[in-house]
Protein backbone atom coordinates (compact mmCIF):
# COMPACT_ATOMS: atom_id res chain seq x y z
CA UNK A 1 0.00 0.00 0.00
CA UNK A 2 2.90 2.32 -0.30
CA UNK A 3 1.77 4.20 -3.27
CA UNK A 4 -1.60 4.51 -1.95
CA UNK A 5 -2.68 7.46 0.76
CA UNK A 6 -5.58 8.31 2.56
CA UNK A 7 -8.55 10.04 0.54
CA UNK A 8 -11.58 9.33 2.67
CA UNK A 9 -12.44 8.08 6.15
CA UNK A 10 -15.76 8.06 7.74
CA UNK A 11 -18.03 5.53 10.11
CA UNK A 12 -20.47 2.95 8.50
CA UNK A 13 -21.16 -0.43 7.81
CA UNK A 14 -19.80 -3.30 5.45
CA UNK A 15 -23.44 -3.91 4.13
CA UNK A 16 -22.27 -7.07 2.05
CA UNK A 17 -19.53 -8.77 0.06
CA UNK A 18 -19.92 -10.86 -2.27
CA UNK A 19 -18.13 -12.50 -5.55
CA UNK A 20 -18.04 -10.45 -8.84
CA UNK A 21 -20.31 -12.81 -10.38
CA UNK A 22 -22.74 -11.37 -7.60
CA UNK A 23 -23.05 -14.51 -6.06
CA UNK A 24 -22.73 -14.57 -1.95
CA UNK A 25 -19.62 -15.70 -0.08
CA UNK A 26 -20.37 -19.18 2.18
CA UNK A 27 -20.93 -18.08 6.06
CA UNK A 28 -17.70 -19.63 6.50
CA UNK A 29 -15.76 -17.35 4.07
CA UNK A 30 -13.15 -15.24 6.57
CA UNK A 31 -15.17 -11.56 4.57
CA UNK A 32 -18.16 -12.90 5.62
CA UNK A 33 -17.55 -12.32 9.40
CA UNK A 34 -17.11 -8.52 8.76
CA UNK A 35 -20.46 -8.18 6.91
CA UNK A 36 -23.80 -6.06 9.29
CA UNK A 37 -21.08 -4.57 11.63
CA UNK A 38 -20.50 -1.18 11.72
CA UNK A 39 -16.83 0.27 11.88
CA UNK A 40 -14.34 2.75 11.00
CA UNK A 41 -13.83 2.75 6.89
CA UNK A 42 -10.60 4.24 5.16
CA UNK A 43 -10.01 4.87 1.57
CA UNK A 44 -7.22 4.83 -0.19
CA UNK A 45 -6.33 6.01 -3.53
CA UNK A 46 -3.47 6.22 -5.97
CA UNK A 47 -2.40 8.19 -9.14
CA UNK A 48 -4.38 5.46 -11.19
CA UNK A 49 -7.59 5.97 -9.57
CA UNK A 50 -7.39 2.60 -7.85
CA UNK A 51 -8.64 2.39 -4.39
CA UNK A 52 -8.17 -0.01 -1.26
CA UNK A 53 -10.72 -0.07 1.54
CA UNK A 54 -9.69 -0.93 5.08
CA UNK A 55 -12.45 -1.76 7.52
CA UNK A 56 -12.04 -1.58 10.94
CA UNK A 57 -15.27 -2.66 13.11
CA UNK A 58 -16.06 -0.89 16.43
CA UNK A 59 -14.54 -3.09 19.01
CA UNK A 60 -12.28 -5.15 17.45
CA UNK A 61 -8.36 -5.81 16.68
CA UNK A 62 -8.65 -6.64 13.60
CA UNK A 63 -9.79 -5.40 10.03
CA UNK A 64 -10.42 -6.49 6.51
CA UNK A 65 -8.38 -4.81 3.94
CA UNK A 66 -9.50 -4.84 -0.19
CA UNK A 67 -7.06 -5.56 -2.76
CA UNK A 68 -6.65 -3.08 -5.01
CA UNK A 69 -10.19 -2.11 -6.99
CA UNK A 70 -12.31 0.98 -8.42
CA UNK A 71 -15.17 2.75 -6.44
CA UNK A 72 -18.50 2.85 -7.61
CA UNK A 73 -20.56 5.78 -6.49
CA UNK A 74 -24.32 5.47 -6.19
CA UNK A 75 -24.88 8.35 -3.90
CA UNK A 76 -22.39 10.38 -1.23
CA UNK A 77 -22.43 7.76 1.48
CA UNK A 78 -23.61 4.15 -0.22
CA UNK A 79 -20.60 3.26 -2.68
CA UNK A 80 -18.99 -0.29 -3.94
CA UNK A 81 -15.82 -1.43 -3.83
CA UNK A 82 -15.08 -3.54 -6.97
CA UNK A 83 -12.11 -5.46 -6.73
CA UNK A 84 -10.54 -8.08 -9.74
CA UNK A 85 -12.65 -11.10 -7.23
CA UNK A 86 -15.04 -9.49 -4.75
CA UNK A 87 -17.25 -6.25 -4.80
CA UNK A 88 -17.60 -4.84 -1.10
CA UNK A 89 -20.55 -2.64 -0.25
CA UNK A 90 -20.48 0.14 2.24
CA UNK A 91 -22.98 2.58 3.55
CA UNK A 92 -21.51 5.83 5.66
CA UNK A 93 -23.76 6.73 8.77
CA UNK A 94 -23.83 10.35 10.40
CA UNK A 95 -23.22 10.24 14.06
CA UNK A 96 -23.53 12.86 16.94
CA UNK A 97 -21.65 14.50 18.72
CA UNK A 98 -21.81 12.20 22.02
CA UNK A 99 -21.79 9.36 19.62
CA UNK A 100 -18.70 10.68 18.31
CA UNK A 101 -16.66 10.65 21.51
CA UNK A 102 -18.14 6.79 22.73
CA UNK A 103 -16.89 5.74 18.77
CA UNK A 104 -13.34 7.56 19.45
CA UNK A 105 -12.58 5.80 22.52
CA UNK A 106 -13.68 2.48 21.34
CA UNK A 107 -11.49 2.48 18.14
CA UNK A 108 -8.57 3.88 20.27
CA UNK A 109 -8.71 1.25 22.54
CA UNK A 110 -8.34 -1.24 19.75
CA UNK A 111 -5.57 0.19 18.63
CA UNK A 112 -6.56 2.62 15.52
CA UNK A 113 -4.54 5.34 14.57
CA UNK A 114 -5.95 8.91 15.90
CA UNK A 115 -5.82 10.68 12.95
CA UNK A 116 -7.61 8.14 11.03
CA UNK A 117 -10.24 8.00 13.75
CA UNK A 118 -10.51 11.85 13.32
CA UNK A 119 -10.95 12.18 9.75
CA UNK A 120 -13.84 9.40 9.86
CA UNK A 121 -15.67 11.31 12.58
CA UNK A 122 -15.27 14.45 11.05
CA UNK A 123 -17.06 12.93 7.98
CA UNK A 124 -19.77 11.21 10.44
CA UNK A 125 -20.83 14.55 12.34
CA UNK A 126 -20.53 16.27 8.68
CA UNK A 127 -23.37 13.81 7.29
CA UNK A 128 -25.23 13.92 10.28
CA UNK A 129 -25.81 17.72 9.75
CA UNK A 130 -26.72 17.55 6.69
CA UNK A 131 -30.02 18.44 5.51
CA UNK A 132 -32.23 15.52 4.51
CA UNK A 133 -33.90 16.45 0.78
CA UNK A 134 -37.26 17.30 0.75
CA UNK A 135 -39.45 14.88 -1.45
CA UNK A 136 -42.39 15.63 -2.25
CA UNK A 137 -45.01 12.62 -2.53
CA UNK A 138 -45.15 10.67 -5.82
CA UNK A 139 -41.21 11.59 -6.24
CA UNK A 140 -38.39 9.34 -6.00
CA UNK A 141 -34.91 9.99 -4.04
Amino acid sequence: MSDFELIHAAIGWLEKCTKNNMEMYPPDDWRTSYCGQQGLIAIYGNSDDMVIACFCPEGQRRHLETTKGYPEFFSSTSYDIITKNSIYTFKEVGVSGDESRSLCRTFEETGVPKELIEAALLTAVEIEHTPTPLVLEGEER
